[in-house]
């Protein structure tokens, strides 16, 4: 049943917004996301690759960096993925490609 929730999770993250409702649209799914890790902790790890990608597609957003810093904390194994990530995630918006 995991695979079913979490696989109903990544379509909401993957949910058709206009560009300037993107956050506000997205922003339950990524709560939602980051409350089923926090809650699960290690029986959530075969569902995380996937999941943490999708969730930068809303932007980055004090939602993003709230949800995505829960995961850290509740599976620390995941922390320097998160940071990386996140890390080029403020490069390409400072460059002006995001």
């Amino acid at each position: 049943r995991l695979e079913e929730i979490f696989a109903v999770v990544r379509k909401g993250l993957h949910a058709p917004t206009s560009r300037s409702s993107v956050g506000h649209t997205l922003c339950p799914a990524l709560h939602c996301a980051s409350s089923l890790v926090e809650a699960l902790k290690d029986l959530a790890l075969p569902y995380l690759d996937g999941l943490i990608d999708d969730m930068f597609q809303s932007g980055l957003s004090i939602d993003l960096i709230q949800c995505l810093h829960s995961i850290a904390q509740s599976i620390p194994m995941y922390k320097d993925e998160i940071e990386d990530r996140m890390l080029q995630e403020v490069s390409l918006s400072l460059a002006g490609n995001r």
